[in-house]
């Protein structure tokens, strides 16, 4: 039992590490960039793509853009299950996650510090509905190794 809350301590110690990183790149790490407002689906991805066949971007910069936004919030949804003990409910934490994700994106627009993009928010909620159940199985795989110090149940008798 002792392993599962030293294991629950320095994962929230690295998903504290994880937030504060995410709201640097997010809120300060952009000031004076490119502020605007896209609310036509999959407008930007199109042009990230038409650029790259075409030549006409680096492909790292498409790279980075859109795997960025895909894997952005990967870990706070995985991680999420395994730092919580309650029973989860996924309904839930599927409204919460769109909601804040819709949040971080209008902050950014607000903020002028970034860019209110609805294929941001498209990717970045795709790759949190990724996350989640694997994040689940995590959480679920902990509990049975952790419980009773990693034994099975007849090796205690």
């Amino acid at each position: 039992m002792q392993q599962g809350r030293t294991f629950r301590t320095i994962l929230a110690f690295l998903y504290t590490f994880y937030l504060l990183a995410v709201f640097y790149l997010l809120f300060v790490s952009n000031r004076g960039g490119y502020c605007g407002l896209n609310l036509q689906p999959f407008y930007t991805i199109n042009n990230y793509l038409r650029a790259w066949r075409n030549d006409t971007v680096n492909k790292s910069i498409v790279i980075r853009n859109l795997g960025g936004n895909f894997l952005l919030f990967m870990p706070m949804t995985f991680c999420l299950p395994l730092l919580r003990t309650k029973k989860r409910r996924s309904l839930l934490w599927v409204i919460v996650t769109a909601f804040l994700i819709a949040a971080v994106e209008a902050l950014q627009y607000l903020l002028q510090v970034g860019s209110c993009d609805i294929d941001d928010f498209i990717l970045n909620y795709a790759g949190a509905l990724i996350a989640y159940p694997f994040g689940l199985a995590a959480a679920w795989l902990c509990r049975k190794l952790f419980e009773n110090g990693g034994k099975r149940k007849n090796e205690n008798q």
